[in-house]
């Protein structure tokens, strides 16, 4: 069978390769999506770790708890904002320092300081932590307070700001 003619394209050649064209089209339209799907995570690009600084390591002396604001950005999608955030600051030697993130682990209440029991407390269910090392002394909390990275560098003290999963046993990051 003669494919080509002095005419040129038969009319059965011409509607082989335009649907075998239309199929790879279809093909390519719904693959590539998918298949960026499956490897996006191997791509995707790794949380950037943002440091805050607290303030000058001076102006932390061993004693109690100390709450220490900052603001951080957030960014959700494409939309960027800033969010009030607090840290628990403890040392008992003005050079290590441990940092609390301030929610209960058992349901995220905002833990504070008891100055007459000289322990964190949170407003929900009795939660009550040591301030050394963030252990629970009483309550339902499932573990101890979630402590965060910290780092010296230049005479500050800074933190990684990390949420946590509540309610569960392991601290596993959000």
């Amino acid at each position: 069978m003669k494919q080509f003619s002095e005419k040129g394209v038969s009319r059965r050649i011409f509607l082989d390769y335009s649907i075998r064209a239309l199929g790879a089209f279809i093909t390519a339209a719904v693959g590539v999506p998918i298949i960026g799907y499956v490897i996006s995570p191997v791509l995707a690009k790794s949380k950037k770790e943002e440091w805050v600084s607290l303030g000058l390591v001076e102006d932390f002396k061993p004693g109690p708890p100390r709450a220490v604001e900052f603001t951080a950005f957030v960014r959700d999608g494409w939309i960027e904002s800033s969010a009030r955030r607090t840290v628990w600051v403890t040392t008992q030697n003005g050079k290590d320092f441990t940092l609390f993130n301030p929610h209960c682990t058992h349901l995220g209440c905002a833990v504070y300081w008891d100055a007459n029991d000289q322990k964190l407390k949170s407003p929900c269910h009795g939660g009550v932590f040591d301030p050394v090392d963030g252990r629970v002394l009483a309550g339902p909390p499932p573990r101890p307070l979630d402590t965060l990275p910290v780092k010296v560098e230049g005479g500050n003290l800074y933190c990684q700001y990390i949420d946590f999963r509540l309610g569960v046993t392991d601290k596993a990051p959000i």
